[in-house]
């Protein structure tokens, strides 16, 4: 397989926080340790020669492709056979906000950089690999201890390149500020007219999204609800900006008739029913004049009449009791609320599913999110023995398949061998006996 080199005429991607992802990496002589970039994802693995396991690193830069379909690609033959890499991704698309996820196993380092302090990820004395989320990250750089064929760094915005580093561009264009974006688009205001009145929380929902070079920046309702009120007779303010303004405002009405109280159409019955104490109704204007009339049709006037003679017979609604404010529940989610007693003492939270075995693998194990390893030695444990998760607040374990199979003793219950691959409930305090001695616990957090 050829691997091409990705240069700044590259289609760019457009990254999570808003701005271009880019990447700079030094050329490598030899053909041994393979990058694979997307936007919001990097893959560097040690290939070597091994054509099938180029083409496999090379699958992971499918933008698609979730980091769980990355980590099960690299994988697929077992553990053992995985070789040398670090992943590097935005978690849900958002370094800045969310955290930048690193995975590294092998020889392979990563140094992230943040707010405060730089923070060196790397798998020594690891058997399996390292995994770690950092809050405020700025940026990073993977090495990967091979010799740069020239000092010169080259740019990578998505593809695949024979590197000995990468590190991410904060150099690449960036998104437009919210500043900028609202004072290109906004008008001179319009002199000697009342700002409108909005809600406050039209104003916390309202956004705006502008478009600028495939980057995406939130304009807040703030920034142009200072515009002054536009004439209300033309459309001429629709263009160049958007105004923010109430319903019955935003209307284009038409030029008051002489008769327009009678074709004036029937009001529409409020959605939120009147206060106890309302005040008094307005004092009624004189009946139009009908003109003709047969005596058997009726006008809108007369149904406007009716209606407000039953309005005002009608009784006061009650106003409506004032809910009380909730109290803030100290209650955790159910994947928060058990805890994985192992055999050393330790406790693994149920956030995520676990996989135990002698050498376990996210290889043909379905899960929604990254599920952790947990490694136990025993002659009785196979490579991936038993999965335990909290699925609709129920914690469920799963023999996957062991060679000498997996027993659950719940309290006051006999010992119960599962079947193998058939997820089974279980409740606190129940014990799992995996054999040669290693028992689990299941209790509450």
């Amino acid at each position: 397989m050829k691997i091409g080199r990705s240069d700044s005429s590259s289609r760019p991607c457009r990254g999570s926080e808003g701005g271009m992802t880019g990447y700079l990496y030094a050329d490598a002589p030899e053909h041994d340790w393979l990058a694979v970039a997307t936007a919001g994802r990097v893959l560097v693995a040690r290939v070597g020669g091994d054509s099938e396991r180029i083409a496999q690193v090379a699958a992971a830069g499918d933008a698609t492709a979730s980091v769980q379909n990355v980590l099960e690609m690299l994988t697929a033959k077992g553990l053992s056979n995985v070789g040398p890499f670090a992943l590097v991704f935005w978690v849900d698309g958002a370094m800045r906000s969310n955290g930048l996820g690193v995975i590294v196993r092998g020889g392979a380092t990563v140094s992230v950089i943040t707010d405060d302090d730089t923070v060196v990820v790397s798998s020594r004395g690891v058997t399996t690999w390292t995994e770690q989320v950092i809050e405020n990250a700025v940026s990073f750089t993977v090495e990967t201890g091979g010799s740069s064929a020239t000092d010169q760094l080259l740019p990578l915005s998505q593809g695949a390149a024979w590197v000995s580093s990468i590190r991410l561009d904060n150099d690449a264009p960036q998104a437009v500020t919210t500043d900028a974006v609202s004072a290109a688009v906004s008008p001179e205001p319009v002199p000697q007219r009342p700002e409108p009145t909005v809600e406050p929380s039209v104003l916390a929902e309202s956004t705006e999204e502008t478009r600028v070079f495939h980057t995406t920046t939130g304009v807040r309702a703030e920034k142009v609800s200072h515009q002054g009120e536009p004439e209300a007779d033309g459309y001429d303010y629709l263009f160049g900006a958007t105004v923010f303004r109430t319903v019955g405002s935003a209307a284009v009405e038409e030029a008051e008739s002489d008769d327009s109280d009678a074709a004036a159409p029937a009001a529409p019955a409020a959605s939120v029913p009147a206060p106890a104490q309302a005040a008094a109704p307005p004092q009624q204007p004189a009946a139009p004049t009908l003109g003709d009339h047969d005596g058997h049709t009726m006008l809108a006037a007369d149904i406007l009449e009716a209606r407000r003679r039953a309005k005002a017979q009608a009784p006061a609604p009650q106003a409506p009791p004032v809910p009380t404010a909730p109290q803030a529940s100290s209650v955790l989610p159910p994947s928060h609320a058990y805890v994985l007693e192992l055999p050393d003492g330790g406790r693994q939270a149920l956030s995520a599913p676990v996989i135990l075995g002698r050498a376990p693998s996210v290889s043909n194990v379905p899960a929604s999110v990254l599920p952790h390893l947990v490694t136990l030695v025993g002659d009785d444990i196979s490579r991936s023995h038993l999965r335990v998760a909290v699925e609709g607040g129920t914690v469920v374990v799963t023999d996957l398949h062991s060679s000498n199979g997996t027993h659950v003793i719940a309290p006051g219950k006999p010992p119960q061998l599962l079947r193998a691959g058939e997820p089974t409930p279980v409740i606190v305090g129940t014990t799992i006996d995996l054999g040669s001695d290693i028992l689990l616990r299941i209790t509450e957090a």
